[in-house]
């Protein structure tokens, strides 16, 4: 499994706004101002929605936003959400097609799946992913999903114990067959039969990534794999301390896209928050570099960088080090049965590389006058220095009935051309929903 010290960030990072343009840039913010429906008396729960907005996407283009919602929910082991953004042009009503035109962007009617408690033996989840970072993020590290305009897919993650060991494995898109990836990490204290005080404080993690290039617009494909080993260096009630180090690259490339990390992380759990964070020092050569499959994947892999660079998988970088850090935090919290409370989930990333490169990303959540508001938003930057790129989101909402909530999102957003440069676009949307629980 990966290391202890490394969970918080994991948490906190999957509970990050999704940073997809539209409504549903915040969909953490909007479960902040939903019907508390989570079933902790473990009886099934529902509820339905519909939400309306004019909306400029991309600007000067004009359309009628509506959102109908359907979820399902049994305990804390199941809950399944389905609904679609249905974007209709103005005056002629007309849905916009490129949200339609290939198998992939039906999976934008799951909107969320899980089976499984945190914790068990086996979970399942499913849908936008807005933050996934696989193991310690050396091959895949804060990716979204939904990050190109004309593409929804739904992604899917898989992880499950057996025996010392734990597979993950994950699917970007189910219906496109497009990025592929795995980990299979063995706990080897339990391997060797030591001790209990030796169990999960050493692993070797073994990571592979293949993205086929296909779905959501034609790119160069990719294949990476990654090995690395963790050890646990304290471990406290209130704070965790690992260090590890690993190596891996392109797989059939040239033989010089290598790369090599040391880092540290760790967590504690003050009154009151939780706090993670990590420190890493890379090595990388040519075609590789590590957290390859980030946040802005799915542009980079037409412009690694800039709005008309070359792909990600062609992009070379000369023998170079880098430095990383990552930080995450969850503060306050939330009364679920009464929608009361306040608290704040944030999380940040940077990483500067020697050759005078760097990116940034940032997220953050928070839940504010007494429950009954959310905000969510999300900034990032790559290729500073050389040529950048922004990604901008923001989403509000406010419940001001029992039944009905405003909301409002802004940004910008990027949609790949045929001949792969990208087009700057810009989002904006006001409107309301009206739902019910029970």
């Amino acid at each position: 499994m990966t290391p202890a010290a490394a969970s918080i960030l994991l948490c906190v990072l999957a509970q990050m706004p999704s940073p997809s343009p539209g409504p549903s840039v915040a969909a953490a913010a909007a479960q902040a101002v939903e019907p508390a429906i989570a079933g902790s008396d473990g009886q099934p729960h529902f509820r339905g929605a519909l939400e309306l907005s004019p909306q400029a996407y991309p600007a000067p283009d004009y359309f009628l936003l509506g959102t109908p919602i359907l979820s399902f929910e049994a305990g804390n082991i199941f809950a399944v959400e389905l609904g679609a953004n249905l974007r209709l042009g103005v005056p002629s009503l007309t849905l916009r097609m490129e949200d339609w035109d290939e198998l992939s962007d039906f999976g934008q009617v799951l909107r969320q799946l899980r089976v499984g408690e945190d914790g068990g033996v086996i979970q399942l989840s499913a849908g936008a992913f807005g933050g996934y970072t696989l193991g310690n993020g050396q091959l895949i590290s804060r990716y979204s999903n939904r990050l190109n305009a004309n593409y929804h897919p739904a992604g899917a993650n898989l992880a499950f114990f057996i025996g010392p060991t734990r597979t993950e494995l994950f699917a970007s898109d189910v219906l496109g067959g497009r990025l592929f990836a795995g980990e299979l990490a063995v706990d080897l204290g339990r391997t060797i039969g030591a001790g209990p005080e030796v169990h999960d404080r050493y692993h070797l993690a073994l990571s592979v990534a293949h993205d086929f290039g296909r779905a959501g617009g034609v790119a160069p494909p990719l294949t990476l794999a990654w090995l690395e080993l963790d050890a646990a260096l304290l471990r406290a009630p209130k704070g965790q301390l690992s260090a590890y180090a690993g190596a891996g690259g392109r797989v059939q490339d040239d033989g010089s896209s290598l790369g090599a990390t040391v880092g540290v992380a760790g967590e504690a759990l003050p009154r009151g928050a939780r706090l993670g964070g990590r420190l890493e020092a890379r090595k990388q050569n040519s075609g590789f570099r590590q957290g390859m499959v980030g946040f802005d994947y799915e542009l980079a892999r037409f412009s690694a960088i800039g709005l008309s660079g070359v792909p990600l998988a062609e992009d070379r970088l000369p023998d170079t080090f880098s430095f990383y850090a990552e930080l995450a935090a969850a503060v306050g919290g939330t009364d679920a049965a009464t929608l009361e409370g306040e608290g704040l989930v944030a999380s940040a990333s940077a990483e500067y590389f020697t050759s005078g490169r760097t990116n940034v990303d940032a997220s953050v959540q928070a839940r504010v006058l007494n429950g009954r508001g959310a905000i969510g938003a999300r900034f990032a930057a790559v290729g500073l220095g050389e040529t950048p790129r922004y990604v901008m989101t923001v989403e509000a909402r406010y419940r001001f009935m029992p039944s009905m909530y405003a909301l409002a999102s802004g940004g910008n957003l990027y949609l790949p051309r045929a001949d792969g440069t990208l087009q700057r676009g810009v989002v904006a949307a006001i409107g309301v929903g009206a739902d019910f629980a029970r």
